[in-house]
C-alpha cells in the first residue's frame, strides 16, 4: 500500500466508550494517524457530518450502534486518506446517512483515491465500484469489472435453483394454501427463459379451507437479488377483502411487458391475513431468466448496461411546436 489508510471496520472500533463523542473524534483521529491540529481545523465538519451534535459530550458507551457509526465514518472519511478500507459497517445506519455515506465514498474515489469497499449488498457495490474482487475461503476467484464479477458471484444462487414449478402437499390446518404453481409463456407452456418482449405469466393453484376476511395472496418478484415489485391479489379486486370463500382457485397472472431487463428473476409468494397473519410464505420458490434473444441493435434502451433495475416503456407525446 502506498498513502495514508483510513479504515472503518467495526462498530466502535478504535473508540473507548468511557470516552465522549468529543474526545473520540480526537482519539480514533490519532489512531488513524491525524495529527491534532488537523483535527482541529475538520472538527466542525466532522461534527456537522456525523449528526451527533446534540451528544457529543455524552460517553459513546451511550451510543447506539448507528450513532456511533456515523461518528466513526465522519472521523474516518475527513482523514482524507489516499485508501479508505470500508467493511460492511455501513447496514447499521439509516437510510440517509447511507445515502450520504456512499456519496461521500464516491467523491474520495473521484478525487483519485482508493475506495475498498467489503460488502454483500449487491446494489451498493454496484453503484460505487468500477473494479470487483470476489473471494471465497480467504482465496481470490476472481478479479475484474463489477458487473462481471457480480454476475459470476450470482450466478451458482439463481442457476442452481432451476425451478420453474412446484408442488406442496396439502395441509388443512393452513387456512389459506397454495397447492401448486409454475412460470409459463404466452402459449401456456412451462419455461424458464424468456426474450425480453416474451410474454411471461405464473400461474398458480391455492386452497381456502373456511370464508375468511381480510385475506391475502400476493407474490414478491426479484432481479438479480434486488427487489423489483409486490403484488396483491386484492389490488384491482378489494371485494374480496370482505369474504374469500371457501374451495380451490386456479389464478393466472400476466407479468407487464416489455418492462423486465436481462437478469435472474425470481418469485416468492405470500398468503395470510392483511398486516397481520402469515399463513405460508414460499421463499423464491420458482425463477426464471430474461435474456436478450432478439437484434440487440433494435434493444439498446433493454440492455443490462442501462441504469436501473427495470426498463420503463412509456409513451412520449411530442409536438412540434416550432412551426417549421
Amino acid at each position: 500500500m502506498r498513502g495514508r489508510v483510513g479504515s472503518l471496520l467495526e462498530v466502535g472500533t478504535g473508540f473507548h466508550p468511557e470516552l465522549t463523542g468529543r474526545e473520540n473524534i480526537y482519539f480514533n483521529g490519532s489512531i488513524l494517524g491525524m495529527k491534532k491540529r488537523e483535527i482541529d481545523e475538520k472538527f466542525d465538519e466532522i461534527v456537522k457530518f456525523s449528526g451527533v451534535e446534540k451528544f457529543l459530550d455524552t460517553p459513546v458507551k451511550r451510543y447506539s450502534s448507528g450513532m456511533q457509526v456515523r461518528l466513526a465514518f465522519s472521523v474516518a472519511a475527513h482523514l482524507e486518506p489516499e485508501i479508505l478500507l470500508v467493511d460492511e459497517v455501513l447496514a447499521v445506519g439509516d437510510a440517509a446517512f447511507q445515502k450520504k455515506c456512499l456519496g461521500k465514498m464516491g467523491e474520495v474515489a473521484k478525487e483519485g483515491r482508493t475506495v475498498l469497499f467489503v460488502s454483500h449488498q449487491i446494489d451498493m457495490i454496484k453503484s460505487l465500484c468500477r473494479n470487483c474482487m470476489l473471494l471465497s475461503e480467504g482465496n481470490i476467484i476472481s478479479i475484474g469489472e463489477v458487473n462481471e464479477v457480480v454476475d459470476q458471484y450470482m450466478n451458482p444462487i439463481f442457476y442452481g435453483n432451476d425451478n420453474v414449478s412446484f408442488n406442496v402437499r396439502e395441509n388443512k390446518n393452513i387456512d389459506l394454501q397454495i397447492l401448486e404453481g409454475r412460470v409459463i409463456s404466452k402459449s401456456e407452456e412451462i419455461c424458464g427463459i424468456f426474450d425480453v418482449f416474451d410474454i411471461v405469466k405464473l400461474e398458480i393453484t391455492y386452497v381456502v379451507q373456511k370464508p375468511l376476511i381480510g385475506s391475502v395472496v400476493n407474490f414478491e418478484i426479484r432481479r438479480n437479488g434486488s427487489l423489483v415489485a409486490l403484488s396483491f391479489d386484492t389490488d384491482l379486486n378489494n371485494s374480496i377483502l370482505e369474504l374469500r370463500n371457501p374451495g380451490i382457485y386456479h389464478c393466472i397472472i400476466t407479468l407487464p411487458h416489455p418492462l423486465f431487463k436481462p437478469g435472474h428473476y425470481t418469485i416468492t409468494f405470500n398468503t395470510g391475513i392483511i398486516n397481520s397473519t402469515t399463513f405460508q410464505r414460499l421463499e423464491e420458490i420458482i425463477c426464471f431468466e430474461i435474456q436478450l434473444l432478439s437484434q440487440p441493435s433494435s434493444l439498446l434502451s433493454y440492455a443490462d448496461k442501462r441504469p436501473g433495475i427495470i426498463a420503463l416503456p412509456v409513451p412520449w407525446e411530442v409536438k412540434n411546436i416550432s412551426g417549421v
